[in-house]
């Protein structure tokens, strides 16, 4: 199973956000499956005694979503269609659901509920700094998600990474600083800071790090990705012209 994680946390990325196939780059290559297509994936966590993965988005509006290890898919677990069931007790102070378009979810963390069912916390920092809690229903042949709550961060925290408690207790690592001017929460910053791959904490200029110069980034690291889709399709017609032409001899 560890290898299996291994693998599939080689996830590409940007893509639509329904992965009904897969593409020629996606191909297995040296004993290893390849899941592209998702938003930003940073975490995974397993659904026991399942083939299934959830994975967060670390893009606003990327969501959830559900691996199938074996038939090596993915399909949205948490989009706007997901439904919310508010647990009024649990989650007192939740003012209302999150909206699935401004999600930009993090860190995840899954305890066992009532039978069949599963509890999903995920940091989040789309719309509010929080951590927003899912009901995983694992029952059914595919499992379904149902939003349930929240837990508001305190004001400047943004929750990384969190862990959840059998008494409903969690913890969470938490970065204390506030989002730069220009941005519309702290996701959106985090998201900017990973387009800046020529940077390090060492020579990093916090005072340029901007939209616009997120923007310009995003557009350079698309190109590059472009570039790279091209050479691989070209090297793959070219090897389909060089086996049709032999086959002609």
């Amino acid at each position: 199973m560890k290898q299996a994680l291994l693998a599939l946390a080689c996830l590409a990325l940007a893509a639509p956000l329904s992965i009904s196939a897969q593409s020629s780059a996606c191909a297995p290559s040296n004993g290893l499956n390849f899941i592209c297509g998702l938003q930003k994936p940073e975490d995974l966590v397993l659904i026991p005694g399942t083939g299934w993965l959830i994975a967060s988005g670390m893009d606003p509006g990327a969501g959830l979503h559900l691996i199938d290890t074996r038939a090596k898919r993915a399909q949205p677990l948490y989009a706007s269609d997901t439904p919310a069931r508010p647990d009024r007790n649990r989650f007192a102070n939740c003012p209302d659901p999150l909206d699935p378009r401004q999600a930009v979810l993090h860190g995840l963390s899954l305890r066992p509920a009532q039978a069949g069912h599963y509890t999903l916390y995920a940091t989040n920092h789309g719309g509010r700094e929080s951590i927003e809690a899912f009901d995983i229903d694992g029952r059914g042949a595919t499992p379904s998600a149902t939003w349930v709550g929240c837990v508001l961060m305190p004001d400047k925290l943004a929750a990384n990474s969190v862990a959840a408690f059998g008494d409903g207790a969690l913890v969470s690592t938490a970065a204390g600083m506030e989002t730069p001017a220009g941005f519309a929460n702290h996701g959106a910053f985090v998201s900017c800071v990973a387009h800046m791959k020529d940077m390090t904490l060492a020579t990093i200029d916090w005072t340029k790090i901007t939209p616009e110069s997120c923007a310009a980034a995003k557009a350079s690291d698309n190109a590059k990705a472009d570039a790279a889709k091209a050479k691989a399709h070209a090297g793959k017609a070219k090897g389909l012209a060089k086996r049709a032409a032999a086959a002609n001899h």
